[in-house]
């Protein structure tokens, strides 16, 4: 016989032989499990070792700079809400829950100004546009739609009317002082 048939043939009986093979083989997995926990439990009988000894005795006189040191950890830590430093960061939490509501509130009053300064554009009354799209950006200073409507007031009235202020930027130009 080959080599060849002789290894189909321990094919073969191997896939016959499956279940009691790897029976067997969890047979020799628990019996090393039992040799190692007996070995392990030898030495668990021992008696325990002492504990090493220890020197109560304070190291520090209570003039050290070291002695002081650990005083002054010792004190408790004053309220957090004394402190100036915590109340300030507690004011500019963008996670406390009242600011998210504050905030909510603030575009949803801008959104309102801004709807009705476009309705106002919309039936040609710009005056009372611009007046309610800038009320919108001083609840919330950075409104896209109230940015947007004032450039399109200020393109159809041109600079703005006198007596008002226009909210597109003004360059300053100097003049060439006199020789």
């Amino acid at each position: 016989m080959g080599k060849e048939q002789k290894l189909q043939q321990v094919g073969e009986l191997f896939k016959n032989k499956i279940n009691r093979v790897f029976l067997a083989g969890m047979a020799v997995l628990l019996l090393l499990r039992l040799l190692i926990y007996a070995s392990e439990s030898q030495y668990s009988n021992a008696p325990p070792a002492p504990p090493p000894s220890v020197d109560l005795k304070p190291t520090l006189s209570q003039n050290s700079p070291e002695f002081k040191k650990v005083q002054e950890m010792l004190v408790p830590w004053p309220e957090f809400s004394a402190s100036t430093k915590t109340l300030e960061l507690t004011r500019q939490n963008m996670f406390d829950p009242n600011r998210v509501l504050q905030a909510a509130d603030f575009e949803r009053q801008a959104e309102e100004k801004v709807t009705k300064a476009y309705t106002e554009f919309n039936k040609g009354n710009y005056e009372a546009a611009r007046r309610l799209a800038q009320e919108g950006l001083s609840i919330l200073g950075n409104h896209k739609g109230a940015k947007e409507l004032l450039k399109k007031i200020d393109a159809k009235l041109g600079a703005g009317t006198p007596g008002e202020e226009s909210t597109r930027p003004t360059t300053a130009t100097a003049t060439p002082a006199p020789r």
